[in-house]
């Protein structure tokens, strides 16, 4: 398939990098506006639409606070843009990650009580706040960790976390109006609207701390099920308990209504919610993972939690049809800042797939930075086929 825009070898913004064991080419973003450059979180693509624009998040070490940036891909468009004003209150957690649009030239962009639209030429439009009678003067840590909408096109969905409690409620695209849903006693994140159910909304629970006490608690049962009517709440998979039987983390939606996610330890598993029957689809440890548009392809990293010589961090590429597996990037150079600091900033190659399935988008340290990377894919189906 031909690409929507100039091989980036031309691209004054992006240089060519070759990984030395598997030889995958990524091309770097060595144009920086920041210190520290890394993607999307994986369950919002970083390029969608047509492909002409990479956006990404951005931060100036000490300052834990991030902000948007953005890259035309073609080699004469107009280069990387920052914008100042998406810089939100980080809070104890940071602020949320940003939903690229349909057509790619504008974002979705949660910051401090409000979503804002973004677009590529700077223009910045508001959709709506949460409601002073809903915040009630208590402390908003995080408006939505990552936002999605629904396949309608009608609701953003918003899992925000107000004083010691979390709020699942919808943002209506078109008005603004918040409608809470469910407010829950304990961590409920990463929500995400199916990609073929409007009314279907998979969250996760997680370990969290008492914002007052620093008291810890930890998660059981991470996965749940919900719906914006109220009639469903229910695990994924009921089975599963979190550091007993399993090691199940992060996860997402496949474009047929399955849900897939990672296990730090036996690989990435596939759910039909027809059936509740699950399977091991890709028998390789890995912290985060994402499916192509097809479903055929897969990407994920291993050892970003860890990332040493012993076990390095590496960005794998994986056919369904084949069984075969090729490295991105098969050693991540080592980390530019101190260890502390790093982890502070999340930042892991969280690859996924450009809306199209032509790129695996990651965060990458080569050249000595914290930055953006781009694979193509045409050829890693070539090689794997």
């Amino acid at each position: 398939m031909p690409q929507p825009f100039p091989e980036l070898d031309e691209h004054p913004c992006f240089t060519r990098w070759t990984d030395p064991a598997s030889g995958v080419v990524s091309y770097v973003l060595t144009e920086h506006v920041a210190p520290i450059q890394k993607v999307f979180y994986y369950i919002t693509p970083s390029i969608s639409g047509p492909g002409r624009y990479l956006w990404f998040r951005a931060a100036f070490p000490p300052s834990k606070a991030r902000f948007t940036a953005v890259v035309d891909l073609q080699p004469d468009g107009s280069g990387v843009r920052y914008f100042p004003q998406s810089v939100g209150d980080p809070g104890v957690g940071g602020d949320g990650t940003p939903l690229v649009t349909d057509g790619g030239d504008a974002v979705y962009a949660p910051i401090g009580d409000g979503v804002y639209l973004l677009s590529v030429d700077g223009a910045v439009r508001e959709i709506g706040r949460m409601p002073d009678e809903i915040l009630r003067g208590r402390y908003l840590y995080r408006l939505a960790t990552e936002l999605t909408m629904s396949c309608d096109g009608k609701w953003l969905l918003l899992d925000s976390r107000i004083g010691n409690r979390w709020l699942i409620s919808l943002m209506d695209a078109a008005t603004g109006e918040v409608k809470p849903l469910r407010w829950f006693s304990h961590d409920h994140t990463h929500a995400a609207f199916s990609l073929h159910d409007p009314t279907l909304i998979q969250l996760n629970q997680g370990h969290g701390k008492d914002p007052i006490s620093g008291e810890r608690y930890e998660m059981d049962v991470r996965m749940w099920l919900m719906d914006t009517g109220l009639t469903q709440y229910e695990p994924v998979d009921p089975g599963l308990w979190f550091g007993r039987n399993s090691l199940n983390c992060h996860e997402w939606w496949t474009r047929s209504g399955k849900i897939q996610w990672c296990d730090y330890q036996q690989g990435i598993f596939e759910m039909d919610l027809a059936t509740r029957e699950k399977a091991v689809i890709w028998p390789h440890p890995l912290v985060h993972g994402q499916c192509d548009p097809a479903e055929r392809y897969l990407c994920g990293d291993q050892n970003p939690y860890n990332w040493n010589d012993r076990l390095p961090c590496s960005v794998w590429f994986f056919d369904r049809r084949t069984g075969r597996e090729i490295a991105i990037v098969s050693r991540m150079p080592d980390q530019p800042i101190p260890w502390r600091d790093f982890r502070a900033y999340h930042i892991d190659p969280h690859p996924h797939f450009s809306s199209d399935g032509e790129w695996v988008i990651y965060t990458t340290t080569a050249f000595g930075k914290v930055t953006v990377a781009l694979a193509p894919v045409a050829p890693l189906r070539e090689r794997l086929a």
